[in-house]
């Protein structure tokens, strides 16, 4: 593998040319810039027509023929937003790259303390896992915002970052409250070693910090049934004084696969002041035993103030096999 890279580098090297300014940069006779116009559009241009498959199919097959010294340079053109310049192109550029750009990522990170750090992170995953050593160096780095980059470039790995969990652990006692929570998002994403990392999770439901909460309960979302333990909390939690805690925790109770035992907290929520929850029960109540009590609890919320939980309750009914079928058009426009 690494003569092939070796052959890739020198070869574009001896293709491509850079002229007087940076939007000169050639590779096999035109700019860079048109090569990625030819790959993804001209976002700053909508009214240009998009870019044929062949069209297309022949400026991947260039993006694979590049090598570290095009993609240092796709690295210097990375903006912050994909509506400002072509940060959307150079991230598709680094995915079909891949690892031919590995000796892009020292710049990439060295990028995370400025204004490219969101595209920086794309690319490095675009790279894969040769990044992953980096960024476990980059956790430790002395700038907090070169820290919170690399943890969030290593959620964009999934399950492949998982040599990354003991050190995010660690640097979760460390860390302040903004990168702590981007660490339990990161957790999530990687969603490996439950054993682990649940009972954490389920300990940051106590936190102070609601953005530690309602962060905590997304990433044990990310765990499935593996994160049954925290449901009697979860279920606390859908009181909180929080929107965005409370409709994280009634989301993961809805994709759990809850035991009969939980009905009764189910059936007590049909009541609860959030819209938004009550409307997540009527899916959670889908999922259990279809019991007299889950019956009663959906009807009731077909009489609910707000349209989408009536909606929702309708639909689910249906779902279950209720007869006579629940009329949701209906549901839609009672008490309005």
């Amino acid at each position: 593998m690494k003569w092939l890279f070796a052959i890739a580098f020198v070869v574009a090297g001896l293709s491509m040319s850079r002229c007087n300014g940076a939007d000169d940069y050639q590779f096999e006779g035109r700019p860079m810039k048109a090569w990625l116009a030819d790959l993804v559009g001209v976002p700053e241009a909508p009214n240009k027509p998009f870019p044929s498959a062949a069209t297309q199919k022949n400026a991947q097959e260039v993006f694979c023929r590049m090598g570290g010294r095009e993609f240092n340079y796709l690295a210097d053109i990375l903006y912050p937003t994909t509506n400002e310049g072509p940060s959307f192109a150079v991230v598709a550029a680094f995915k079909i790259g891949h690892t031919n750009a590995d000796a892009a990522i020292p710049k990439l990170i060295g990028m995370f303390s400025g204004y490219a750090a969101p595209g920086a992170a794309a690319c490095l995953a675009g790279i894969g896992p040769d990044a992953i050593p980096f960024l476990l160096k980059a956790l430790t780095d002395k700038d907090v915002q070169v820290r919170r980059y690399a943890i969030i470039a290593l959620g964009e790995f999934g399950p492949s970052a998982k040599p990354a969990i003991p050190l995010l652990l660690k640097r979760y006692k460390k860390e302040e409250t903004a990168v702590r929570a981007n660490i339990l998002i990161t957790l999530g994403q990687i969603g490996q070693d439950p054993g682990n990392v649940v009972p954490i999770l389920v300990q940051c439901l106590k936190s102070d910090e609601p953005v530690i909460r309602g962060n905590s309960i997304f990433a044990l979302g990310e765990f499935g049934d593996n994160a049954m333990n925290a449901a009697p909390e979860l279920f606390k939690l859908l009181r909180d004084d929080d929107a965005n805690v409370r409709n994280n925790a009634a989301t993961v109770i809805m994709r759990l696969n809850l035991t009969e035992s939980y009905i009764p907290n189910l059936v007590s929520n049909v009541v609860n002041p959030d819209p938004a929850v009550r409307s997540l029960i009527a899916q959670a109540l889908g999922k259990q035993e279809h019991t007299n009590e889950v019956f009663a609890a959906l009807l009731k919320l077909t009489n609910d103030p707000d349209r989408y939980v009536r909606e929702s309750a309708g639909v689910t009914l249906n779902q279950i096999g209720y007869k006579p079928p629940v009329n949701v058009n209906k549901l839609r426009g009672l008490n309005q």
